[in-house]
């Protein structure tokens, strides 16, 4: 598995992950509260690549 293979199948891995919490957001009322942490945890990942 090459390194462009293993990056576009952790990116569909987290993609779906926030699917389905935005999902359980909705349908739940949560969605504030669900967000930030979810928010301050991707920032600093996404911002250093």
């Amino acid at each position: 598995m090459s390194s462009h293979d293993r990056n576009t199948f952790l990116m569909m891995i987290m993609f779906t992950g926030l699917v389905i919490l935005n999902f359980f957001a909705v349908i739940t009322g949560t969605a504030d509260a669900l967000y930030e942490p979810v928010t301050d945890l991707l920032r600093p990942i996404l911002l250093l690549r």
